[in-house]
């Protein structure tokens, strides 16, 4: 167990990355996918590794593949002393949440069932052409949302041209988190 205890990291507000309407109920979520953790609100992405915004030993990293947890029970549950990931007899993902004497049970729901999150590693592929940029603009709520959701105040950006996806990644070499700001196109 790390750090004596198991839980999602506080410094990694996943929550504020995802949408804050009806329109996308989806996208209200944070998909737990293939060790990562994605968050969305269609204007920012991130893709935090879970072994970096949890501590949950590996074991219980690999039952939430492909479960949604939404962010106000996230949010929620980053409070708790101690998380537990169980599964039932007929294998629902569930998360066991306990401080002093109180505890909850909450149950995750399945990528695909009820919701489905589009494909965020389509969106992620890495362009390797990047290129200088002479002007560009952004709004400061996506920058927040994206200190918030990768848990450090140091990114850098990288830049391929003036209409495609910015790639936002933390400043610190041991971090594999990455945030995309979506391009809104404009005519001048």
């Amino acid at each position: 167990m790390k750090n004596g205890t198991l839980n999602f990291k506080k410094d990694f507000q996943l929550w504020k990355a995802c949408a804050t309407d009806d329109i996308r109920p989806v996208m209200e979520h944070i998909l737990l996918k293939d060790g990562y953790a994605y968050a969305s609100d269609a204007h920012v992405l991130v893709r935090v590794p879970l072994e970096e915004c949890t501590t949950f030993e590996e074991d219980q990293r690999a039952l939430l593949d492909d479960c949604l947890i939404h962010k106000s029970i996230l949010k929620y549950i980053v409070g708790f002393d101690i998380v537990l990931v169980n599964k039932t007899d007929d294998g629902a993902v569930y998360l066991e949440a306990r401080t002093g004497e109180n505890t909850v049970k909450v149950q995750l729901g399945k990528n695909g069932d009820a919701l489905k999150y589009p494909d965020a590693e389509e969106i992620l592929k890495d362009s390797k052409d990047r290129t200088p940029i002479q002007k560009i603009g952004f709004n400061p709520k996506f920058i927040a949302s994206l200190t918030a959701a990768l848990g450090t105040d140091l990114l850098k950006f990288e830049f391929a041209s003036e209409r495609s996806a910015v790639f936002v990644r933390p400043v610190s070499a041991l971090s594999n988190a990455v945030g995309v700001i979506m391009p809104i196109v404009t005519t001048d």
